[in-house]
């Protein structure tokens, strides 16, 4: 369990908005997902179609921890996001975790998740927490979080990092109304 490892109760934010445009099949494999993952931590999962004050009630009670996935963008939704540099590429991310763990004053860990093809088993791995009520903005938190995952993403190839750099090198736009 995770929370267990941390030694601190651990939640996470998850997004069911991208199950509009997924097909029957991906659709049942998260909301599966959602269900198992869900027992390893203190809290169930807070869902970004909900309102974040529950988070931020949970986070308050400290310490606490949550978990972000910062590799999805949701559909039909343009949350601001700010450049960040990861593995000498420019990236545009939200930075919106960051100002909700600034907000419940609640610090992050920054996690990777690593499939060793070998062995054929994930292995989670946690570095530094950072604390974001003491960073100057929410870019810089959220470029310290990236910073902290950069030398391990790069060192796990064959897990196709390569597509979160080619789907975040450019900022996310509302498409244009044509007339």
């Amino acid at each position: 369990m995770i929370r267990h490892v941390l030694d601190l109760p651990y939640a996470v934010i998850a997004s069911r908005r991208n199950f509009d445009v997924l097909g029957a099949e991906d659709i049942r494999y998260w909301k599966h997902a959602h269900s198992i993952i869900s027992a390893y931590y203190e809290s169930p999962l807070f869902y970004t179609d909900h309102s974040q004050f529950k988070a931020v009630r949970w986070l308050k009670q400290n310490p606490r921890v949550l978990g972000v996935a910062f590799d999805v963008r949701e559909y039909n939704q343009f949350h601001k996001e700010s450049e960040i540099s990861f593995t000498d590429h420019r990236l545009w991310v939200q930075t919106g975790p960051a100002k909700l763990a600034r907000v419940a004053k609640s610090k992050i860990v920054p996690a990777g998740i690593h499939y060793d093809p070998v062995g054929k088993i994930h292995h989670l791995e946690f570095y530094n927490m950072i604390d974001p009520t003491v960073q100057s903005s929410d870019v810089v938190t959220t470029q310290k979080v990236f910073t902290a995952l950069e030398n391990n993403y790069t060192s796990f190839e064959q897990q196709g990092f390569g597509t979160l750099v080619k789907t975040f090198s450019i900022p996310h736009k509302p498409k244009s109304l044509s007339s």
